[in-house]
C-alpha cells in the first residue's frame, strides 16, 4: 500500500510539472508576441535554419509571398545549378557561424505589422539583422529580412531566374 502511495504521489508530481511546462510554454510566445517567430529560429549556438530551408517549415515561419518567392527560386536553382534548396537565408550571414551575445528587441508595432531587430556576433563579428513582421491568421510571420550591410530577402528572392548556359 505504501508503495502505490508513493507512485501515485510522484505520478501526481510529475503531472504538475508537465502542465507547469506546458503553460510556461504556451504565454512564453503566444500568438500575439511578434517577437516568438524569431525566438523560435534565433536559437544559441545553432539557429533553425530548417525554418527557411524546410519547404513544410517555412510557411510555419514566413508569409506566403516569400514562401512562394522561395519555392521559385528553389526551382531555379534545380535547374541551374542541381541543388534541392537555397544557399542562402537572411537569419545569419555566411555559412560559418558561432552565435553570442544574442538580441532580439521589438522596433515598431502597428496594428498587423511589426519590425524587430535581430543582433549577435558570430566568427568574432557583430551583426544585425531587421525582420519585416505581419500578423496572418492570428500568428506573427517573417514578411521580409535586412542584413545592416544592405539586400533584403524579398530582393534576392525576386530576381529572375537566368536559364543555365549550356555546355
Amino acid at each position: 500500500m505504501q508503495r502505490q502511495s508513493i507512485l501515485v504521489a510522484a505520478s501526481g508530481a510529475l503531472l504538475l510539472l508537465a502542465a507547469s511546462v506546458a503553460d510556461a510554454g504556451a504565454g512564453s510566445g503566444g500568438t500575439d508576441d511578434p517577437l516568438a517567430v524569431l525566438k523560435r529560429i534565433y536559437v544559441l549556438p545553432t539557429p533553425y535554419f530548417d525554418a527557411f530551408h524546410d519547404r513544410e517549415e517555412r510557411p510555419k515561419f514566413y508569409t506566403r509571398r516569400i514562401h512562394e518567392q522561395a519555392l521559385r527560386m528553389e526551382a531555379c536553382f534545380h535547374e541551374r545549378f542541381k541543388m534541392e534548396h537555397l544557399d542562402y537565408d537572411y537569419i545569419v550571414p555566411g555559412q560559418d557561424y558561432n552565435l553570442s551575445n544574442l538580441k532580439i528587441t521589438l522596433v515598431s508595432r502597428s496594428g498587423e505589422e511589426a519590425a524587430a531587430k535581430v543582433t549577435f556576433a558570430s566568427m568574432g563579428e557583430g551583426h544585425e539583422v531587421t525582420h519585416t513582421l505581419r500578423r496572418v491568421a492570428g500568428h506573427w510571420l517573417i514578411d521580409d529580412s535586412a542584413f545592416a550591410s544592405g539586400g533584403s530577402l524579398f530582393e534576392s528572392l525576386s530576381r529572375p531566374c537566368t536559364p543555365a548556359r549550356p555546355q
